[in-house]
């Protein structure tokens, strides 16, 4: 489980980001950070996870998708 706080900056070219937070596992807590990119226009993002375990760095690096919703006040009609 992990908890953490995001920066977004989207436009319709780009999608960039980045995180910060707390990885939870065994009772214990590791830092953790990410960060992603992506065309604006497509809603498949690379994303990079990174955290230390045991003060050995682990990278993950994979694919992710994100699905807009825009909820603008009573325009939005699901």
């Amino acid at each position: 489980m992990y908890f953490d706080m995001n920066l977004n900056f989207w436009n319709v070219l780009f999608t960039l980001g980045t995180g910060r937070g707390v990885f939870l596992d065994k009772d214990k807590k590791y830092p953790r950070n990410k960060y992603w990119g992506g065309l604006g226009f497509i809603p498949i993002i690379l994303c990079t996870d990174n955290y230390f375990i045991n003060e050995y760095k682990q990278k993950q690096i994979g694919i992710m998708t994100t699905l807009p919703l825009p909820i603008f006040g009573n325009n939005f009609y699901p």
